[in-house]
């Protein structure tokens, strides 16, 4: 099975990246901030997601590979889309975690027609950074397992940052 392990380099921490802070702002909002996600967002926490394999997320559709099992692209977005709703349980109004880091293993194929679903636990957490176990399954067995890094912006501030590539 497919092993995949998908990178991008740590978000920069300075005024001008997309953290949502400056330095005219105080440690006390960034502690609140911090106090009101780890509320929710701590080591152990847990979240599940359901889907279907279907002939829309095969592999052979996808172009990940030629056959009709459960695509390890569609795996990861399953686990992803586990983390980041468990992520999102803790952001403050304006705010939202982005995925930085993938690494995970598809252990076994998946047939049209089977349930599948996606466990993420929170493993670690640094500041805005969150670190996550993500496991895939279907209806008979483990499929997939690995790790998730996800990091907390403010979305206004990420996206003006985001937009301005445009021009």
């Amino acid at each position: 099975m497919a092993v995949l392990n998908l990178s991008v380099l740590p978000l920069p921490i300075d005024n001008d990246s997309a953290d949502g802070y400056n330095e005219k702002e105080s440690w006390s909002q960034k502690e609140r901030f911090a106090m009101e996600f780890n509320e929710k967002v701590h080591v152990g926490a847990t979240h599940e997601v359901h889907g279907a394999v279907t002939e829309e997320n095969t592999a052979a559709t996808v172009g990940s590979g030629s056959l009709a099992v459960y695509a390890t692209p569609a795996m990861a977005a399953l686990m992803e889309r586990a983390a980041a709703e468990l992520c999102a349980a803790g952001c403050p109004e304006g705010w939202t975690t982005v995925g930085t880091e993938i690494a995970i293993r598809h252990k076994a194929a998946t047939p049209v027609g089977l349930d599948v679903r996606a466990v993420a636990e929170v493993t670690a957490v640094d500041g805005r950074a969150v670190t996550l176990k993500v496991t895939a399954y279907d209806t008979r067995e483990e499929i997939g397992a690995g790790t998730h890094t996800r990091f907390a912006v403010a979305v206004q501030k990420f996206m003006a940052k985001a937009e301005g590539k445009k021009v």
